[in-house]
């Protein structure tokens, strides 16, 4: 089976002509952690470091789709269910 989250090298071994939803971007990594608790079925995710200072934004990204419009369908169907700002 394979992780349910992965990191920046994951993202970058992907088909570069798929897509995928940016969820939400952080800078407290253990909250955006925490938010992924509880949605096991919508992986795979990800997070990248979306500024690398000494305040770095992680950024949690989900899925892997073929074409933009499946995307935007698998947003539309799981937006009730994403991580949300708590």
């Amino acid at each position: 089976a394979s992780p349910l989250l992965h990191d920046e090298s994951w993202i970058l071994a992907q088909n570069p002509s798929h897509y995928t939803i940016q969820a939400i971007g952080l800078r407290d990594l253990d909250k955006l952690l925490q938010l992924i608790g509880g949605h096991e079925d919508l992986a795979p995710w990800a997070i990248y470091v979306a500024q690398k200072t000494s305040n770095p934004i992680y950024v949690l990204v989900q899925g892997i789709y073929p074409t933009v419009e499946a995307a935007r369908a698998a947003r539309s169907r799981r937006r009730s269910a994403a991580p949300r700002r708590g």
